[in-house]
C-alpha cells in the first residue's frame, strides 16, 4: 500500500498525527481487538504501534513480572504502561533481550499532541520527512514499497526519543 493510499483513506479534516500499522497483533488472540494494534488507552490519550517481541509469556506471567494489570495479552502494553510511568526503555533496555521499535502517540494533559519514535539495538527503525511530515518504517525498503523511494531517511538511534 502506498503512503498517498493510506492517506487518502483518511477521511477530511486530517488530523495532525496519525499512527498505523500494517499487521494485526503480536502476541495474543487476534479475534480479541484489545490485542490488535494499535493498543490504545483512550481514558489516557495514548497509543503505541510496534514491532518486535518484548515478552513472551501469557498475560498473567507478564503481568507477574511486570505488577501491571494488562487490558490485553499483547506484549507492547508492557512499554505503553512504561512510557506512561515515564520510562519508556525499562523493558527494552540492552539487558532485557527484548526487541524493539514503535511509535507512541498521546495527549498531554492541556490537550495538546505529541509523538515519539523508539526503539532498541535489535530493531531497525528509520525516519523519512515528507512535506506532510515523517514517515516511519521498518526498513528503507518499505518507503521504497510505499513509493517514497525518493525521499532520504534517517535510522532512528537507539535509545533516543526522536520526537515527530
Amino acid at each position: 500500500m502506498s503512503y498517498a493510499a493510506v492517506t487518502d483513506a483518511i477521511p477530511d479534516p486530517l488530523p495532525d498525527r496519525i499512527i498505523f500499522h500494517n499487521r494485526y497483533c503480536t502476541s495474543g488472540d487476534y479475534l480479541v481487538p484489545e490485542n490488535n494494534q494499535p493498543i490504545v488507552y483512550a481514558d489516557k490519550g495514548v497509543a503505541l504501534v510496534f514491532n518486535g517481541t518484548v515478552d513472551m509469556g501469557t498475560k498473567e506471567e507478564m503481568e507477574e513480572r511486570s505488577g501491571y494489570t494488562l487490558r490485553s495479552e499483547n506484549d507492547g502494553e508492557l512499554v505503553l504502561l512504561d512510557a506512561l510511568a515515564g520510562d519508556p526503555f525499562r523493558r527494552i533496555g540492552k539487558e532485557t533481550g527484548a526487541s524493539f521499535a514503535g511509535i507512541v502517540l498521546g495527549v498531554q494533559a492541556d490537550g495538546s499532541p505529541y509523538m515519539y519514535a523508539l526503539r532498541n539495538e535489535k530493531r531497525p527503525l528509520w525516519a523519512f520527512e515528507t512535506s506532510a511530515g515523517y514517515f516511519i518504517a521498518s526498513t528503507r525498503d518499505i518507503a521504497s514499497r510505499a513509493k517514497l523511494d525518493t525521499l532520504s531517511g534517517v535510522p532512528v538511534t537507539p535509545y533516543k526519543i526522536m520526537k515527530l
